[in-house]
């Protein structure tokens, strides 16, 4: 049996173990057992300023819309360095 083959059976046997298990304990305890946790808890979100040094200069920005996934380069290199780059999400239109 090829490595491939062993995957998928065992992705099979993980969903019936998954179904099962919904039916025993209920779907949201099964939700809660399969959530992976983090093993460290998240820093403070990149800014401008580690990006630059980093030498990034510009962020991509993809539309969520699945009839258009329009992509867009923004630069920021005018904006100050203490802007958090999760604060753009709310600016692109």
């Amino acid at each position: 049996m090829t490595r491939p083959q062993r995957q998928a059976i065992t992705v099979v046997a993980l969903r019936v173990l998954a179904d099962f298990l919904s039916l025993l304990l209920g779907t949201r305890v099964v939700r809660e057992l399969l959530t992976v946790k983090a093993k460290q808890p998240c820093g403070p979100p990149m800014t401008l300023g580690n990006m630059r040094y980093l030498g990034v200069q510009r962020l991509v920005a993809t539309c969520l819309n699945d009839a258009c996934r329009h992509q867009g380069l923004i630069n920021v290199s005018n904006y100050p360095a203490d802007t958090e780059v999760p604060s753009f999400a709310s600016k692109v239109v």
